[in-house]
């Protein structure tokens, strides 16, 4: 028999720190709780609020691994298409220079 692990979602975690700190919550952290994610698990949208506390971390930490992979690949873009453009520029003025 497989134990049953009891889910602790992140809308069972807001509902009690709100009890907690006796005043409502930030306009923007409910904002977040109600914006979807998508799960290529289970290839559907959830909704962070009703995703397990563990879920919603690691959905968090792999958006991050992700945004910093793709800003490293832009950023060496970058500096590749810099390089070339230096590369042409150097062409073009040593061109104008042969010519007069």
């Amino acid at each position: 028999m497989k134990k049953q692990v009891k889910k602790y979602s992140l809308k069972k975690y807001l509902e009690h720190l709100k009890i907690d700190i006796d005043r409502k919550l930030p306009c923007d952290v409910v904002e977040f709780s109600n914006q979807e994610y998508y799960s290529t698990s289970k290839k559907k949208w959830i909704k962070y609020k009703d995703m397990d506390m563990i879920h919603v971390l690691r959905s968090l930490l792999k958006d991050k691994k992700y945004l910093e992979d793709r800003e490293e690949t832009l950023i060496k873009r970058n500096h590749d298409i810099k390089n070339k453009y230096q590369g042409i520029k150097s062409y073009i003025i040593n061109d104008i220079i042969e010519r007069m």
